[in-house]
């Protein structure tokens, strides 16, 4: 590049006439465009070249015999080096060259350098045979072909058909089925095969069969010589079946061929963990794949659980048992995991199957925990609704039914069982529901009697919770409306001696009787029960509640109206339990105020509050509040309160620490 660099930099012109200077501008173009290809031309990036040296130049062969070896020459005739990745044999005629021993594969070639490949010319037909030496490389833009030509002439002593034996495909450590090559003898004098082996078989895959050459073949006499292929490894097997006879002439070869294939099944995965799962409830389903990844057919047979929790398992063969796999073909079974039991749960799914490994096995494995369960409170046992008058309709009592547990409660149809259910109406938004736990629902219930006399009725409330009660009773009175008369407040009326008697009234059995013995005296109305609020000490929600000495616990609430008295109870919430909390305490008092006896165990607590009603009124009681109480210990100094954090009042099932 620097002498064409120097040659431009130097070219002049002389000072002569137009026509020299003409000649001259003419000769610098030229020579400016030659200069600037020769110079792209070396600051172009260098690249590999193949040239092969002169063909192997064969002598003619006899058909089923195998030249000598020749050798061609390959060399790298580019700038930069290179790789070649396969030299293979193609054209009409490759089935008449063989490959022989070379240097050149995966081998790097450095620039001006080069490597020789073998090749045996063993023709199976006479005439002219034809093929290409291919070298392929991912350096070369293109494979680079050299031409291979030979003569292959008739044999004079004998022909051999076939000339090639293809076994096709055959499962790795069975043998295939004997074929057998033709000998037919074409001398006027007896020829004899003396001998017939196999030879280029380096695994012995290949074995002479049933023979019957053993004899001298005189002219247009013939045998044959059988041959079987059991290959010991998977993949492309080749052979020789070389024919030797008493002519003298060159061994006849019988190119032997064939392809090992091997059955292999992989599961995909080996093993499934599935995630933990509540005792009877069952988990999505988890798949695996059963793919043949050989190259030969798998036969799968059973498809079974087994192992010491089969039970908590659940499996879906899909199309696998008894199916037959073709190579890269694949089919897939499931599996679920029902527990029916807690704790480490394991069994296996075994596969028959005809593989080399087989038969096969799946690990499952998962662990059972015990399930949330629904619990309930219903907040009435039964109700009296006391005295009413027939075909009138008294003011609605409204039952609360509370999802107590972890687990959701189903509630199913809310409806009476026996009794007198006519004198009763229900309306309630508990039926056919699904309450989240802590939610609750109501039930209203109204009582109209429609005759006379004492009515009762069952409510059932249905559910899936193990505790609670399933039900409560309403009872009252009803009350007749025939004839008499009634004093009340010093006034009389037309009315029964039954409905007078339920309003408060004395019943008289005529008007005059009534009218002169009727007096009024005021009497100080009853009144009626209502619900206490402010309740005090803890919260609405078991969860937020700052902790109380145990030793000294005060109930208080704003004072409400309560004819009967208040009803004080007080209930321990179980730590670890679904259960409806465990009553530790109920007292009667007439005090809004209530102070308890004795210390109560460190722990949480659920208190309520009734408003008890004169005889023959309703009840009326507080939404529950919630306290936590720890024990006091004495040190000395100033006594401190120790005050739960929000997430610690919250565990229910945690016994707060003392109280300094």
């Amino acid at each position: 590049m620097r002498r064409i660099a120097e040659f431009r930099a130097k070219w002049h012109a002389p000072r002569g006439s137009s026509q020299d200077r003409v000649r001259q501008s003419l000769r610098r173009r030229v020579w400016w465009i030659v200069g600037t290809v020769l110079t792209a031309g070396v600051l172009a990036a260098p690249e590999p070249s193949v040239r092969f040296g002169p063909a192997p130049n064969f002598e003619s062969s006899p058909v089923g015999s195998r030249s000598t070896e020749h050798f061609a020459s390959i060399r790298n005739s580019g700038l930069a080096s290179l790789t070649i990745d396969a030299i293979r044999i193609s054209g009409d005629g490759a089935d008449d060259f063989l490959p022989g021993a070379s240097d050149c594969t995966n081998s790097v070639l450095l620039a001006g350098r080069g490597c020789v490949v073998g090749v045996f010319f063993a023709p199976h037909r006479e005439g002219r045979r034809d093929a290409d030496l291919v070298v392929t490389s991912d350096d070369l833009v293109a494979p680079a072909h050299l031409a291979l030509t030979a003569i292959a002439s008739t044999r004079a002593d004998f022909r051999v058909e076939p000339a090639k034996i293809a076994f096709g495909n055959q499962k790795v450590g069975t043998a295939s089925n004997e074929q057998v090559t033709r000998i037919s003898a074409l001398l006027s004098t007896p020829v004899r095969i003396r001998e017939a082996h196999i030879i280029e078989d380096a695994n012995g895959e290949f074995e002479v069969g049933n023979n019957t050459c053993t004899d001298a073949l005189l002219k247009r006499g013939t045998c044959t010589v059988g041959v079987s292929f059991h290959p010991r490894m998977a993949g492309e097997r080749t052979g020789q079946l070389e024919l030797l006879d008493d002519s003298g002439d060159a061994a006849h070869e019988v190119t032997l061929t064939g392809r090992g294939t091997v059955a292999e099944l992989s599961l995909e995965p080996e093993q499934i963990s599935f995630p933990a799962t509540q005792k009877e409830q069952r988990s999505e389903p988890e798949s695996v794949q059963i793919r043949n990844s050989g190259d030969d057919d798998v036969h799968l047979g059973a498809v079974a659980l087994g192992g010491e929790a089969a039970g908590d398992f659940v499996l879906n063969k899909g199309s696998c048992e008894s199916a037959t796999l073709r190579p890269g073909a694949a089919c897939e079974i499931r599996a679920q995991f029902q527990p029916v039991a807690t704790g480490p749960r394991t069994a296996t799914i075994s596969l028959g199957d005809d593989a080399p490994d087989g038969p096969h096995t799946i690990r499952l494995v998962g662990t059972g925990t015990e399930g949330a369960k629904p619990s309930v409170q219903i907040y009435a046992r039964s109700y009296s609704f006391g005295r009413q008058a027939v075909h009138t309709m008294s003011k609605p009592v409204q039952v609360r039914v509370v999802s107590r547990g972890k687990a959701p409660l189903t509630i199913g149809t809310v409806d009476f069982e026996g009794g007198r259910p006519r004198d009763f109406a229900l309306k309630t938004g508990c039926s056919r529901r699904v309450l989240k736990p802590n939610d609750q629902c109501e039930i209203d219930v109204i009582f109209s009697p429609v005759a006379a006399g004492d009515a009762r009725a069952r409510i059932l409330v249905p559910h899936d919770a193990a505790d609670g009660q399933t039900y409560f009773d309403v009872d009252g009175i009803g009350i007749g409306t025939e004839g008499g008369w009634c004093c009340l407040e010093g006034k009389i009326f037309e009315a029964d001696e039954n409905n007078c008697r339920a309003r408060g009234g004395r019943a008289y059995p005529d008007a005059n009787t009534a009218k002169t013995q009727c007096t009024y005296t005021p009497v100080p109305r009853t009144p009626q029960a209502e619900a206490p609020t402010g309740l005090e000490p803890g919260s609405p929600s078991p969860s937020g509640s700052h902790a109380i000495a145990c030793e000294s616990v005060t109930l208080h609430w704003n004072a409400a109206p309560a004819p009967g008295g208040y009803q004080v109870s007080i209930a321990r919430l179980v730590p670890g339990s679904d259960t409806v909390p465990r009553v530790v305490l109920s007292d009667h008092l007439f005090t809004n105020a209530y102070r308890v006896p004795s210390a109560l165990e460190a722990g949480s607590y659920e208190w309520s509050v009734t408003s008890l009603g004169a005889p023959g009124q309703r009840n009326a009681t507080a939404p529950p509040n919630y306290f936590l109480c720890a024990a006091r210990t004495n040190v000395t100094g100033r006594p401190k309160v120790v005050v739960l954090s929000d997430s610690r009042a919250k565990a229910s099932s945690v016994i707060p620490p003392p109280i300094q």
